[in-house]
């Protein structure tokens, strides 16, 4: 079907995207096909965990699920460019107006992201959680403490005892997150409890968060690099010892 995409929505979803849609997509792709193979190759070296069950396997498969599902509000963000598609879908009309429809096509677009970033983050802390438990059931208060204290109890010497190098760069990885964690919680401006600004170092890249100020640096293409991070960085966990070697790690947040 022939497209009359709106040249002003095209530009503004472009520069917010960073990239043309096509390759964001096919980025994610590659992410979720490198986590389709993670979760297989698990499954055959582990023939005893229970797929429909095991928090091991599910958080693996919840990755898949967060990259195809933003794949797909992609492709209806396109619709969205589309004044034909308006045309056809939307009765009022109000709804036909430019401006209307500049708000609705931003503001979806910016869902999407919120989306795909805490969702990625819900799932890695979640996933912590669960497999401190495992490993140590009254660490951390049963895995109830701040995130801050879960990942590093976990990563650290009583538990996993990540080597020094992997262990750095996994805390580097989770505080950033956390902190972006805490934009998306604020519609992209930092808050801290104190209000104090921050400073945080990713793949040797210093990232200022100044309290009450919008952050300007949490394009696609950052949310790409962490997510592929946090995909390495679960299959490593879940390929640790401690954690392979459990007969059932039960997940208690399945949806069925």
């Amino acid at each position: 079907m022939d497209m009359r995409p709106d040249k002003t929505r095209v530009q503004v979803i472009s520069r917010r995207l960073g990239m043309p849609g096509d390759i964001l997509i096919q980025r994610l792709q590659t992410i979720k096909e490198n986590a389709i193979n993670d979760k297989q190759q698990l499954t055959v070296a582990n023939s005893t965990w229970n797929p429909q069950k095991d928090a091991r396997l599910l958080s693996l498969g919840k990755f898949i699920n967060v990259c195809e599902r933003t794949q797909f509000g992609l492709h209806i963000l396109t619709k969205l460019l589309d004044d034909d598609w308006y045309q056809s879908n939307m009765e009022n009309e109000t709804q036909q107006d430019p401006d209307y429809k500049m708000i609705l096509t931003v503001e979806f677009e910016k869902s999407l992201k919120y989306g795909f970033g805490m969702s990625l983050f819900t799932l890695i802390e979640s996933g912590f959680r669960i497999f401190l438990r495992a490993v140590d059931p009254i660490a951390c208060k049963g895995a109830t403490g701040t995130f801050d204290s879960i990942h590093k109890s976990l990563l650290g010497s009583k538990q996993l005892n990540f080597p020094g190098a992997n262990r750095q760069a996994a805390e580097e990885l989770l505080d950033f997150v956390r902190l972006i964690r805490n934009l998306i919680h604020n519609d992209g401006v930092y808050f801290d409890e104190y209000g104090n600004d921050k400073t945080v170092i990713y793949k040797s890249t210093p990232y200022h968060f100044y309290h009450g100020k919008p952050i300007g640096f949490v394009y696609w293409d950052l949310l790409l690099t962490l997510a592929d991070d946090i995909r390495r960085l679960l299959v490593q966990v879940i390929s640790h010892p401690k954690i392979a070697t459990q007969c059932q790690v039960s997940d208690p947040f399945m949806a069925y």
